[in-house]
């Protein structure tokens, strides 16, 4: 059980860094298109 928790939250971790990698490229992309 400990391992299957361990395995849970390092998928969180990857989705939360995939989302955060994602929305900085969006939002660099948004503030270029601005300028």
């Amino acid at each position: 059980m400990e391992a299957h928790g361990g395995g849970l939250r390092r998928i969180l971790v990857l989705a939360f860094c995939v989302a955060g990698i994602w929305s900085a490229y969006i939002y660099q992309g948004i503030l270029q298109e601005t300028l």
